[in-house]
C-alpha cells in the first residue's frame, strides 16, 4: 500500500544524549569521515502480536499503539526525525516498506531476513548515498550455518562519498543476537563471529600493518545483554575471563 504519509515531527532532541567528546577526525585528505549512525530494534509486528499477552498487555490502554499501520507510522515520523547517515534496524519484517522509505529519502539499503525460529524478521542497514557509497557486496553472515541458531548478522563496507581514493572505508556491522537469557554462551558466540567477520571485512586483523591501522568499523544492533553481561564485557574489553 506504499509509504503512510507523515504524521507529525518527534523531537528527537528532547532526549537526554550523552557527548563523550571527540567526534573523529574532520574530514579531509586520508581523514575518516564524520557521520550520524542510529540503531534501532523496531520490534516486529509478528513477534509484538505473538508475545502480547506476556510483554506487551499493558498497550490494551492505547490499542492503537499495537497495531501496525498507525504504528508504522509514528516509526517513520522518528526515522525521518532522526535523520541520520546510515541506519541500523533490527527486527523489521516490513523491509519494503522501510525500503521504500529510505529510497525516496536518498538512501540505499540492504536487508539480511533471519533463517528460522520464531519470527520472519531480520536486519536492515540504509546509508545516505550523498555520504556513502556502496564499496562491496553486503556480507551476510548467518549464524545458523555455524550452529549457533537462525540469528543473523549484516555488514556494509561504505566509502565516503566524494573523497579522494585515500579516504578510508567504514564497515558496519548489523546484528540482533539471540534473544533467551539463558544461553548466554550462543550469544557470546554470535557475537564473536560478528566480531571476527567486521574485522576480515575491514582489514583490522590484517598483517599488513599499515592496513589495519587504517580500518574503521562500527558494530551496532540489539545484543539482548545487560552492562553485567559476559557479552558486553567481550566487545568493551576484547576478552573473556571464563
Amino acid at each position: 500500500r506504499g509509504v503512510p504519509p507523515p504524521r507529525r515531527p518527534v523531537d528527537v532532541r528532547a532526549r537526554q544524549w550523552t557527548d563523550y567528546g571527540g567526534g573523529g577526525a574532520a574530514n579531509g585528505d586520508g581523514a575518516p569521515p564524520r557521520f550520524t549512525l542510529a540503531s534501532y530494534n523496531v520490534l516486529s509486528q509478528a513477534l509484538l502480536e505473538a508475545h502480547f499477552d506476556e510483554l506487551y498487555g499493558a498497550l490494551r490502554r492505547t490499542p492503537a499503539a499495537a497495531q501496525w499501520e498507525p504504528r508504522s507510522r509514528v516509526l517513520l515520523d522518528e526515522l525521518a526525525a532522526l535523520d541520520a547517515d546510515v541506519f541500523c534496524l533490527q527486527e523489521v519484517d516490513h523491509p519494503r516498506l522501510l525500503g521504500d522509505f529510505f529510497e525516496a529519502r536518498g538512501y540505499g539499503w540492504h536487508y539480511l531476513a533471519r533463517t528460522g525460529g520464531a519470527g520472519n524478521d531480520g536486519c536492515l542497514t540504509a546509508y545516505r548515498r550523498a555520504a556513502f557509497d556502496l564499496a562491496a557486496p553486503p556480507v551476510e553472515l548467518r549464524f545458523r550455518e555455524r550452529g549457533l541458531r537462525h540469528n543473523v548478522c549484516l555488514i556494509l563496507a561504505l566509502a565516503p562519498a566524494r573523497q579522494d581514493a585515500s579516504a578510508p572505508r567504514v564497515c558496519v556491522a548489523n546484528t540482533h543476537v539471540l534473544f533467551n537469557p539463558k544461553r548466554g554462551d550462543v550469544k557470546l558466540a554470535q557475537v564473536r563471529e560478528a566480531l571476527a567477520a567486521l574485522a576480515s571485512t575491514s582489514g583490522a586483523d590484517s598483517p599488513d600493518a599499515s592496513v589495519a591501522a587504517r580500518a574503521r568499523a562500527v558494530i551496532a544492533g540489539d545484543f539482548n545483554s545487560a552492562p553485567d553481561s559476559a557479552v558486553y564485557e567481550f566487545v568493551r574489553s576484547a576478552r573473556l575471563d571464563c
